[in-house]
């Protein structure tokens, strides 16, 4: 919805979308065939990153709405 909030158009908000999630993807896929192996420690990190980063998007996210700004793109 922030991302959505911002641009003109639908395809715009899928192309961010899909810049955010590809290099989650690209680790995943890494872990998964096992070309990249990560330890649990490093694992945990960087699920506190992640989940710290969507805790910060979601509170500035939540602050900086406007339904009016929304629904006037439309």
């Amino acid at each position: 919805m922030l991302v959505s909030a911002r641009v003109n158009t639908f395809q715009e908000a899928y192309q961010i979308g899909g810049v955010v999630v590809l290099p989650i993807v690209v680790l995943l896929i890494g872990q998964a065939t096992g070309a990249v192996v990560f330890s649990v420690g490093l694992t945990l990190l960087l699920g506190a990153v992640f989940w710290a980063a969507a805790a910060a998007l979601l509170f500035f996210g939540a602050r900086g709405f406007r339904r009016g700004d929304v629904l006037s793109r439309s």
